[in-house]
């Protein structure tokens, strides 16, 4: 097959080590990370905390430094190697919440916490980076 062909095919992958919905999923380092989220069981619902990146030259899940509190269906970007997660609903709280987490992907660290004056879920996110005074970010 010529590298210029398409393969219309699917292929399975190593599952995450975390079984989750309505997690965040961003691109960062050649790496893709998979960030909160919400576990169903019988009758209740629960947070994912759990952090972990795949791969995809070693087909491998790797786990990472928790999230500090719940968030699914919250919106999540890069930005100059950091992973920002947005909004969504905590169901330890039972409610939308207006929480930012940042977690370092150089450090594997949650460097801070910051709060929207609204809380949202279902969001989208994306960086926009405005040319600085002289032309230069």
């Amino acid at each position: 097959m010529q590298s210029s062909e398409l393969v219309d095919s699917w292929e399975f992958k190593a599952p995450m080590s975390e079984p989750r919905v309505l997690h965040a999923m961003v691109g960062a380092g050649g790496r893709i990370y998979a960030l909160g989220g919400r576990m169903d069981h019988v009758d209740r619902c629960f947070d994912v905390l759990a952090v972990e990146y795949y791969v995809p030259e070693t087909d491998q899940w790797t786990s990472v430094t928790p999230m500090r509190a719940g968030q699914s269906e919250a919106g999540c970007c890069l930005l100059e190697r950091k992973i920002y997660i947005v909004g969504g609903y905590n169901w330890r709280l039972n409610n939308v919440t207006g929480i930012v987490q940042v977690y370092n992907t150089e450090t594997d660290q949650w460097e801070r916490d910051l709060h929207f004056p609204e809380s949202f879920a279902g969001i989208a996110c994306a960086p926009v980076l405005l040319p600085r005074a002289g032309g230069r970010r």
